[in-house]
C-alpha cells in the first residue's frame, strides 16, 4: 500500500486515510450491524412466532414487495456521490443538495409505483392497504443522502451511533406491540415510524456536525449524475428482484405460510451481509485514491479484501449448516420446523454473495457500471424462472435454490461473458478456493 496515505482524513483537501482509519470505520459500523444482529433477531424470532408461519408471511411479502421498488429511489446515484464527494472537494455542498434532491424526487416516485402495480395485480401482491403503508419507508428514506456524506469522510460512528438509537427504539416499540397482540398492519406502521426518525435524527447529525454549507440543487449535476447512475439503478433494481422476489413468488404460488417459513431461513442467513458491507463501505474511498495512484497496491488490496471476504463467508457456512437442525427449532418453535433444509440451502448462497460485494468498488472506479448493470439482469431472469420452476415443486427449499444460483451467476460466473471482467472472475475463483491471490494479473 502506498505509504504516502496520509493516516487521517483532511476534510479540506479530501485526503483519503489508511487502512488503520478504514478498520476504524469498520468497526464502528459492525457494532452497528451487530447490535442489529443481536437485538434484531431476537425481537425478529419474538415477531414470528407471535404472528406465525402465515400473517409473518404476509409482513415479510409486503416489505419485499415494496423493497423490489425502493431500492431505485435513490436512483442508482449513491455510490457515484460518494466517489465524487472524494474526487471533487470544492463541489461537496452543490453534490449533497443535488443529491438530496434527487432523493425526494425518487422517493415520491417509488412510493406511488408498489401501490400503483398491487392495484393492477392483487393476485400476485400483498393487500392494497398493507403496501401503502410499508411504501411509507421509502418515502422517509432521504436520511441516506446524510449518510452518503459520512461514507465519503470515513466517520462512521455518528451515523452508526443514530441508527442504532432510533432501531433499538423501534425494537422497544415492537415488543409493545407483541404485548398488546397488535395486527400485522401495525407492524409495517412501525417500519415506516422507524424510517421517519432516522432521516430526522440523521439530518440533526449532520447540522449539528463539521460539514461543507449548504448548497443549492444544480439540474446540470443532476443529469451529469443520472446519465452515470442509470446502469447502477437498472442494476440495483435486477439485483434486489433476485433477493427478493422470491418471497413474493412464495406468497403467489405456495401461500403465505411457506412464505413465513423461507422468511424464517432467510433471515439468519441475510443478517450476516452487514459484514462485508461494513468492510467494503469503508474501503471504498481507500480504493478510489488507490485506483489513480497506486495501480499494483490497488490490485494487491481488492484481491486481498475478497480472499477475506471468501474465508469469513465459509466459516459462516459451515456453522449454519452444522447448527441448523437444532437452532432453527429452538429460535422459532415447531410450527417453523420446514424452515431447516432452506436455511442449509440458502446459507450456500453467502460465498458469493460476499465476493460480489467485494468486487463492486472495481466496477465503479474502472467504469464498468454498465457491465455490473448486465450481470444483476441475468441474475434476476434465472432467479425469475427457476422460482416458477421450483417454487410449485419444491416450496421454500425451491426458492433458496433459486436464490443461491442466482447469486452465483450474478456475482461470480457472469464475468466470464465479458473479457475485460475475467480477470475479475479469476480473483474470485481463487477466493472461494480460498487459493493466494495473484494480483499481478488482475488490472
Amino acid at each position: 500500500m502506498n505509504s504516502a496515505l496520509p493516516s487521517r482524513l483532511d476534510s479540506r483537501t479530501g485526503d483519503i486515510p489508511g487502512w488503520r482509519a478504514v478498520f476504524g470505520n469498520s468497526f464502528w459500523l459492525l457494532v452497528e450491524r451487530c447490535a442489529r444482529w443481536s437485538v434484531g433477531l431476537t425481537v425478529g424470532v419474538w415477531t414470528a412466532r407471535y404472528l406465525g408461519p402465515a400473517d409473518f408471511g404476509l409482513f415479510n411479502s409486503a416489505l419485499a414487495w415494496v423493497a423490489l421498488f425502493a431500492c431505485a429511489a435513490g436512483l442508482g446515484v449513491e455510490s457515484i456521490v460518494v466517489r465524487e464527494l472524494i474526487r471533487r472537494p470544492a463541489e461537496r455542498a452543490r453534490l449533497l443538495a443535488t443529491a438530496f434532491g434527487l432523493r425526494i424526487g425518487g422517493g415520491i416516485v417509488f412510493t406511488v409505483l408498489p401501490i400503483f402495480a398491487a392495484f393492477l395485480w392483487p393476485a400476485a401482491s400483498p393487500p392494497v392497504g398493507l403496501t401503502a403503508i410499508a411504501s411509507l419507508a421509502t418515502l422517509f428514506g432521504i436520511g441516506e443522502v446524510f449518510d452518503l456524506w459520512f461514507q465519503a469522510q470515513l466517520r462512521a460512528r455518528p451515523a452508526a451511533l443514530t441508527r442504532t438509537a432510533t432501531f433499538l427504539a423501534a425494537c422497544l416499540i415492537r415488543l409493545a406491540l407483541i404485548a398488546f397482540a397488535a395486527p400485522v398492519s401495525a407492524f409495517l406502521w412501525l417500519v415506516a415510524a422507524e424510517a421517519t426518525l432516522t432521516a430526522v435524527a440523521l439530518a440533526v447529525v449532520f447540522l449539528r456536525g463539521e460539514r461543507p454549507p449548504l448548497g443549492r440543487f444544480s439540474p446540470a449535476l443532476a443529469r451529469e449524475l443520472l446519465r452515470e447512475s442509470w446502469p447502477n439503478l437498472v442494476g440495483n433494481l435486477a439485483c434486489l428482484s433476485y433477493a427478493r422476489v422470491d418471497r413474493v413468488m412464495l406468497a403467489a404460488l405456495s401461500g403465505e405460510a411457506a412464505a413465513g417459513q423461507y422468511s424464517a431461513a432467510a433471515n439468519l442467513v441475510e443478517v450476516w451481509s452487514f459484514f462485508p458491507l461494513a468492510l467494503i463501505n469503508s474501503a471504498t474511498p481507500l480504493l478510489t485514491r488507490l485506483h489513480a495512484a497506486d495501480p499494483v497496491g490497488y490490485a494487491r488490496e481488492l484481491a486481498r479484501i475478497t480472499r477475506f471476504h471468501a474465508a469469513a463467508a465459509w466459516a459462516i457456512v459451515a456453522i449454519l449448516v452444522a447448527v441448523a437442525p437444532w437452532l432453527v427449532p429452538f429460535l422459532y418453535g415447531a410450527a417453523y420446523s420446514k424452515a431447516v433444509p432452506t436455511l442449509q440451502l440458502f446459507a450456500c448462497s453467502l460465498p458469493f454473495a460476499f465476493v460480489g460485494v467485494a468486487a463492486s468498488p472495481w466496477y465503479l472506479n474502472t467504469g464498468l457500471t454498465r457491465v455490473a448493470m448486465r450481470r444483476h439482469l441475468l441474475g434476476a431472469a434465472l432467479n425469475l424462472g427457476l422460482n416458477a420452476y421450483f417454487i410449485p415443486r419444491w416450496g421454500a427449499v425451491g426458492a433458496a435454490g433459486a436464490t443461491t444460483a442466482a447469486y452465483a451467476l450474478a456475482h461470480v460466473f457472469a464475468n466470464a461473458f465479458d473479457v475485460r471482467t475475467r480477470p475479475l472472475l479469476l480473483c474470485q475463483l481463487r477466493a472461494l478456493l480460498l487459493m493466494p491471490a495473484h494480483p499481478a494479473r488482475f488490472p
